[in-house]
């Protein structure tokens, strides 16, 4: 065989082993699949072996006889052909399953925020997506979604991330039902609406010097408003949860541990650094509510000694504290974040935030912005084939109730993707058609929290406080949600100086 008919099948072979792994090399190189992977220690390290891996196994084929290189191209090929023949939509439709790609390396639920509403036009409220290797069932519609997990319950389970097993007992989100129903007993009996009333003068003192800060930092170019929110959230709940005043020492060293803790940077922080913050917040916990035993101003850790005189030695309970706020406070920082975003894009919105009387706006445009873009996503792992309609989802399947897709159902909310507060004038719409706080029985407990840390906020920026966007861009998928872009800069002005 002539000499550049070898090189060129030589070339070629390569060229085919570069090729079938490009999907996945992109996929890994992708802002959201690291960001991703930064709630799970030790698996960037094994991607990258892995990479390294092929990367050196492709240059020993490059080095060996041409026919072991050929058979190796040839094999690679077939398993790119049979990804490709699995990913086509029909793919299991004689076996039940709903129609739609199950594409393993698709980034296009993380570059496309309207992906999964245009695969429910395109295939119906109930079919199937792969991300990162998983096969995911998708619905839309809360009330179709509600009567799945009435009727399914024993059949599904919570997935988890990887901070659960940092606490005895695990996170309460993702607890087997026993355990799920008698800690959520304890917890919502202790953070009522009542203890979040008595807190709004701390929640509003809060606001107030968060937004000083953000006007004392600020520049010609503006300032990134994400890690003054996330402050705020976090020294908010803190106080609320352990009853502690503004200048106690304590505050200050927990909000110190909760970036090492946080569960989107494990994988960038060693288990023993981890495990030594944990262990530290769990001590000013369990302190804090010995010192809650003796009296005090209200707050949720009097509420426990009181439920429960042994709470400061439950090691379930106190994690579950401590991660109640590193979720709770990043997840409101993201939905300031998103009303930020928000009344920058709608000034007359933000107009109106400044000059009104109406006490309800603030709540409105908080209840909109959920609607809109800050709505939880429910996720299941089925451990028993299910029916969904009249598909089949087999068991090891993921499936994804995709509550923010069905906020958009123009049936429910007209022109859906309008932003308009003032849809929430009035009674507020029943739970079968917006839930943006979960599924039962696995709502959020801090539901009333949230939408008072927010309130206060936008009370606060409305009547002390100027600003205007200084840079912008196009949105990005974060570690679990949607953002606004990681260029969107604020400049704050405070009217009393």
């Amino acid at each position: 065989m002539p000499d550049l008919v070898l090189i060129a099948l030589r070339i070629a072979a390569l060229a085919v082993l570069a090729g079938v792994a490009w999907p996945a090399l992109r996929m890994a190189a992708s802002t959201a699949f690291r960001n991703r992977l930064g709630a799970h220690p030790g698996l960037p390290h094994l991607i990258l072996a892995a990479i390294i891996g092929y990367v050196v196994l492709v240059l020993l084929l490059a080095m060996a006889p041409l026919p072991l290189l050929v058979t190796a191209a040839a094999a690679a090929g077939v398993v790119a052909g049979l990804a490709h023949w699995r990913a086509r939509p029909d793919f299991g439709r004689s076996r039940g399953l709903p129609p739609g790609t199950l594409a393993a390396t698709s980034l296009a639920m993380v570059e496309d925020d309207r992906h999964l509403l245009d695969q429910a036009r395109r295939y119906g409220p109930v079919f199937k997506i792969g991300r990162y290797g998983q096969k995911i069932v998708c619905v839309l519609g809360l009330e179709r979604c509600n009567a799945l997990l009435r009727r399914h319950g024993d059949d599904l389970v919570s997935g988890g991330l990887p901070f659960d097993r940092l606490i005895p007992g695990g996170f309460i989100r993702y607890m087997p039902p026993d355990r799920h129903a008698r800690y959520r007993r304890l917890l919502a009996g202790a953070l009522t609406p009542e203890l979040v009333r008595s807190g709004r003068p701390m929640l509003a003192e809060e606001a107030a010097g968060a937004l000083r800060a953000m006007a004392g930092s600020s520049t010609a170019t503006g300032i990134d408003p994400a890690p003054h929110l996330l402050r705020y959230t976090t020294r908010s709940m803190l106080r609320l949860f352990l009853g502690l005043d503004r200048d106690d020492p304590a505050l200050e060293e927990a909000l110190a541990l909760y970036p090492v803790i946080a569960s989107a940077n494990l994988s960038r922080r060693t288990r023993k650094r981890v495990s030594a913050a944990l262990s530290t917040l769990t001590r000013l916990f369990a302190e804090a509510i010995g010192r809650a035993a003796g009296g005090g101003s209200p707050s949720l850790a009097a509420s426990l000694v009181a439920a429960r005189t042994d709470a400061a030695d439950d090691p379930t309970l106190l994690g579950n504290l401590v991660y109640m706020i590193e979720t709770g406070g990043r997840d409101t920082a993201d939905l300031l974040l998103w009303v930020l975003k928000e009344l920058a894009d709608h000034p007359d919105r933000a107009a109106e935030l400044g000059r009104t009387a109406d006490p309800g706006l603030a709540q409105r445009i908080v209840l909109e912005t959920l609607r809109r873009e800050q709505s939880e996503y429910v996720v299941r792992r089925v451990v028993r084939p299910i029916t969904v309609e009249s598909y089949t989802v087999p068991a090891g399947w993921l499936l994804r109730l995709c509550v923010r897709e069905s906020h958009r159902d123009p049936a429910i909310f007209t022109d859906p993707d309008r932003f308009d507060p003032d849809r929430f004038q009035g009674d507020p719409p029943r739970a079968g058609v917006y839930a943006p706080f979960g599924l039962a029985p696995h709502t959020c407990l801090g539901r009333s929290l949230v939408l008072a840390m927010a309130a206060e906020f936008l009370t606060a920026l409305g009547s002390g406080c100027d600003w205007r966007v200084t840079a912008d861009g196009p949105r990005v998928f974060g570690s679990f949600h949607w953002m606004p872009s990681r260029r969107f800069r604020l400049a704050f002005s405070s009217r009393a100086a």
